[in-house]
């Protein structure tokens, strides 16, 4: 993922005060595959967990979303 000039500004700005910068988003479609396999968790047998190792989507993101 290629930052943008004016993401690197704000990046070098929120480091010179001391700041730190969270990890980029997740990709939607990741997301929303994340999702369909939590809806279908019943069936397919698989536990948040291996949701969440699977697709590589923080848990807080998962959970998130589902609300």
């Amino acid at each position: 993922m290629e930052l943008s000039l004016r993401q690197l500004f704000l990046y070098a700005t929120a480091k010179r005060q001391g700041k730190h910068m969270g990890k980029p988003g997740q990709d939607e479609k990741t997301i929303k595959r994340a999702i369909k396999l939590y809806n279908e968790r019943v069936t397919n047998g698989m536990s948040v967990n291996d949701i969440v190792k699977a697709k590589g989507v923080p848990r807080s993101t998962l959970y998130a979303k589902i609300k």
